[in-house]
């Protein structure tokens, strides 16, 4: 169980670093993936549908998150930490998604996930703020789910490929 919390806090430390560090470089319209969030989505995708233990890799792409963002720390791993709970909530309510793996179920988790995120992220950066209301970028939102889709699935194939060899070898 150690090695598993290791081996998470140092998967979403390198995904966090490459978000602030190397994937603003190729933003589209000003917009990067959200790695963070894509693996929050695929631990919540393949972990069993019963144990959270992908809660501490969370936590710990949130706080660097925060750390590295302009803005208060506790906002990204809040909203992380609620999206993965919902996550894991929604897929304990459906039947046998998880374990066959199908892009058909992920793309929609994905999707709504990028939504609920920005949503809760703008949500506790302008509390009380009606300015936001009439700021929304239509646009920039799209492209962000469709920019975070595009990598989450070839994330997705990545990760099934090597979860199905791995399940193959034991």
């Amino acid at each position: 169980m150690a090695y598993k919390i290791l081996i998470l806090v140092v998967g979403f430390y390198f995904l966090a670093i490459a978000q602030m560090s190397f994937f603003p470089t190729l933003s589209i319209l000003g917009v990067t993936p959200n790695l963070v969030l894509i693996g929050v989505c695929l631990l919540g995708f393949f972990e069993k549908k019963t144990t959270y233990s992908g809660i501490s890799g969370v936590l710990t792409g949130g706080l660097l998150l925060d750390i590295f963002s302009h803005t208060f720390i506790g906002a990204s791993v809040a909203a992380y930490l609620i999206t993965y709970l919902l996550l894991k909530e929604i897929l304990r309510q459906l039947q046998d998604v998880s374990r066959n793996y199908s892009f058909l179920y992920f793309a929609p988790i994905i999707i709504i996930s990028v939504v609920f995120y920005d949503f809760l992220l703008s949500l506790f950066y302008y509390l009380g703020d009606l300015r936001i209301l009439f700021s929304f970028n239509i646009y920039a939102s799209l492209v962000r789910i469709l920019y975070t889709l595009g990598v989450g699935t070839i994330a997705f194939y990545i990760f099934k490929t090597a979860s199905l060899k791995l399940n193959e070898s034991k």
